[in-house]
């Protein structure tokens, strides 16, 4: 096989793979989203924005490295427990 079989093979198989995955992905996107509670997203997207608040003030030395590591940690602790 040449490279031009090669360059329309693949360009086939994205062609008719990736429309497959994105019906399949519709179809179990939903019921993925519908398993999982609302607060709990919230939660975790809210810890998520936390800790990269947390990570942007260590990173320009406002907290230094032991900070860091003690607020995360209550962080993650408070969400745990919740």
């Amino acid at each position: 096989m040449g490279p031009l079989s090669w360059f329309v093979s693949c360009l086939l198989l994205w062609a008719v793979a990736f429309p497959a995955y994105l019906v399949t992905r519709r179809r179990y996107k939903p019921a993925a989203s519908a398993t999982a509670p609302a607060g709990r997203i919230h939660q975790e997207t809210d810890l998520i924005s936390q800790l990269g608040a947390l990570a942007d003030l260590h990173s320009q030395g406002v907290l230094t490295d032991e900070e860091f590591q003690a607020k995360k940690k209550d962080l993650v602790r408070g969400m745990l427990e919740q």
